[in-house]
């Protein structure tokens, strides 16, 4: 029997080899086991597979499902076809050991078997965590925190540099007390006084007066420190018109929004103003953060840039909010209503009017988890799932989209928005297939009157994609056009207007679902575009029904920098005007250009879609022994990218931090 030790080339049996063994990790109960079979090129063969344990039971859980296939010649022998059939299984996720059994039923019969140790297992699906583990679930955080915080050396030269800054804008940091533990308070007010950047207030609002020792502690910091000024309310208001108590007698160019139990980092300031200095158009700034619990850091989030459509789903933004006082007094103050959501009611408001955003990509901030706190105890505030929810159906009608507001099932504080809006489209289903009228007519009947018209565009060779899809673009009746792989299986359903609702927002240029392989994992879910991280798929093989992600990103639309075009939706004009544009294209990444050249054109957005998702083998290319005319092409269609859009790839991705690694996975940077 055969080994994963044994060399590939040794592990042929009778024609037939297993390989590309690989186990996946997606929760309680199961793994999913991948192989790729690679067999003689006859029709009659179907391989069936079994996983069999040590005593030669059959412990797989259903049937395998067949992710992709391919006819390749061999490169040795290249009158000799080979078919690679690339499978999956799922197995018990508690399996030590087991052999993978693949035989070939036909006109004559065929077997392999393959031996996975316990030491090879346990391998593999240490493999898998290591590279699916999030950053907010990376016990290494702390330490790698350690390692980037700033140093005594940084503290002194800020404060020098910050006495040079042209801009040096007064900050108004406000802060609502109210029955604050002393222990809290002093560690909280410790954070602000040691900030390297000098020009600030410090405003507390004081609502619980009856507690003679908190009261005490405000008027000694007081007096010891001009800077500080104290509000004292007759009662607790609430913590919506408390801070508004804080904004009305603020001072400062911008006002700071700052909760009485967490800390800052002392260069907080230091990179807002920065910030401000670099780009002083800015009206609105936020940091990174993470979670404090009894003197440990732990639970990073590394955010994406200003990301309207993220925020409507939740509250992402959150700390530090900073905004201009100018522009805060022009927006419509929010009340008790949104006690708990006030900040996010704030972020919505003052994002749809900012000039600019300016997203500090720094962990500056720590919310501290403890009883009394939503950072680790929804049910402390129960009130603010409905003020969240409040405040971006409030944000949806300013804007004059007609929507429904829900909480996501499972999620507290991530909410689903539903839009209703009627656009015509016309889906266009291209490919290289024999059968792709066929495919057309069969998807005609299932779409929505909505959908004008189905398209079926042959393509005759990948540089001739773009053009062909352009020339039949052109003579499409519907408002928006439906682009569909003649591979992608697609669901039944309301997807189009989904889709096509969601591209018709002002400020969104493409919009891409789910893309999901036979066996519900995820092909494609946008495209990292950075220096490190060129065009690298995000969240490739993760189980899509099993992983949320921490942050929702699997559930909640969000902004990347490119999907891919197994399917997306884009307005017809659009296409058209961006589309002609792409020359040169050798038909790789010409879905990456799309929407790249539509953020540069008109700074619109690439959203991806997740409440829709469509199937998708895994393309031809990826399987049998063509590495090398995959490479060809990858690296043919990566330099046509930097060539042209060189500013995409300088440096971080907008929407993926350079703080996690860059391979679409969310995980940690390397801190060893």
């Amino acid at each position: 029997m055969k080994s994963l030790g044994t060399p590939w080339a040794d592990r042929r049996s009778d024609a037939v080899e297993i390989g590309g063994v690989r186990i996946a990790g997606v929760g309680p109960g199961f793994d999913l086991l991948r192989l790729e079979v690679s067999l003689d090129a006859d029709p009659d063969l179907t391989p069936c597979v079994s996983v069999l344990d040590s005593a030669s039971n059959e412990v797989q859980l259903g049937e395998a499902a067949v992710l992709g296939s391919a006819t390749y010649a061999e490169p040795s022998y290249p009158e000799t076809l080979r078919r690679s059939i690339c499978l999956s299984v799922r197995i018990p996720s508690d399996l030590p050991e087991f052999s993978i059994s693949v035989t070939c039923d036909g006109t004559k019969p065929l077997r392999s078997r393959l031996y996975v140790s316990p030491e090879e297992a346990r391998g593999l699906r240490d493999s898998w965590w290591s590279l699916t583990n999030p950053a907010e679930c990376d016990d290494g955080y702390e330490e790698w925190f350690r390692k980037n915080h700033v140093t005594m050396a940084d503290r002194a030269a800020q404060k020098i540099a910050q006495r040079h800054f042209s801009i040096r804008p007064l900050f108004s940091i406000v802060v609502p007390l109210f029955r604050t533990p002393l222990s809290f308070f002093s560690e909280m007010t410790s954070s602000v006084l040691a900030q390297t950047y000098d020009n600030f207030e410090l405003i507390l609002v004081n609502a619980s007066p009856e507690d003679d020792a908190l009261a005490c502690a405000c008027r000694e910091l007081s007096a010891i420190d001009e800077r500080v000024r104290v509000v004292t309310l007759d009662n607790n208001y609430g913590i919506t018109e408390n801070t508004n108590a804080g904004v009305d007698v603020a001072r400062g160019d911008f006002v700071s929004f700052f909760d009485h139990d967490d800390l800052l980092e002392p260069d907080c300031l230091y990179w807002y103003v920065k910030g401000i200095n670099d780009y002083p158009d800015t009206d609105l700034l936020y940091c990174d953060e993470d979670k404090l619990e009894n003197g440990h850091l732990s639970f990073p989030y590394f955010k994406p840039d200003f990301d309207v459509f993220y925020l409507e789903t939740n509250n992402y933004v959150c700390h530090m909010l900073t905004i201009r006082r100018e522009l805060l007094l022009r927006l419509e103050r929010p009340n008790s209503e949104l006690d708990g959501a006030q900040d996010h009611a704030m972020a919505l408001a003052t994002g749809d009017m900012a000039r600019n955003v300016y997203h500090v990509r720094r962990v500056l901030y720590h919310w501290r988890i403890h009883s009394s706190s939503t950072a680790g105890n929804v049910a402390a505030k129960p009130e603010s799932l409905d003020a969240g929810k409040l405040a971006v159906a409030r944000h949806l009608a300013l804007r004059g989209e007609r929507a429904s507001v829900e909480n996501l099932e499972d999620m507290p504080h991530y909410y689903r928005v539903s839009l209703t809006r009627a656009s015509s489209s016309s889906v266009m289903v291209y490919g290289r297939s024999d059968d792709l009228e066929v495919r057309a007519d069969t998807l005609r009947d299932s779409l929505p009157d909505s959908v004008a018209e189905v398209i079926s565009v042959a393509i005759p060779s990948h540089s001739a994609l773009v053009p062909t899809l352009l020339a039949a673009a052109r003579s499409a009746r519907g408002e928006y056009l439906v682009l569909c792989s003649d591979d992608v299986v697609l669901p039944k359903g309301n997807w189009v207007e989904e889709l096509v609702s969601f591209c018709a927002r002002t400020g969104v240029g493409i919009v891409a679902p789910v893309v999901l392989y036979p066996d519900g994992t995820v092909r494609d879910a946008g495209v990292v575009c950075s220096l490190e991280g060129a065009l690298r798929p995000e969240f490739r093989d993760f189980f899509f029904e099993g992983s949320p992600h921490v942050r929702g990103l699997l559930r909640c639309p969000h902004t990347v920098s490119a999907v891919r075009g197994a399917c997306l939706v884009i307005r017809a004009d659009l296409f058209a005007e961006i589309a002609s544009s792409l020359t040169g294209c050798p038909g790789l990444f010409w879905d990456v250009a799309l929407c790249l050249e539509a953020r540069r054109r008109r700074n619109l957005a690439t959203v991806v879609l997740p409440s829709v998702q469509v199937s998708a083998p895994v393309p031809e290319l990826a399987l049998g022994g063509r590495k090398s005319e995959v490479l060809r092409a990858y690296v043919s269609g990566r330099a046509w990218l930097f060539k042209n859009w060189p500013e995409f790839f300088s440096g971080a991705d907008r929407f993926y931090s350079r703080q996690m690694r860059q391979d679409g996975y969310y995980g940690l940077a390397d801190y060893r």
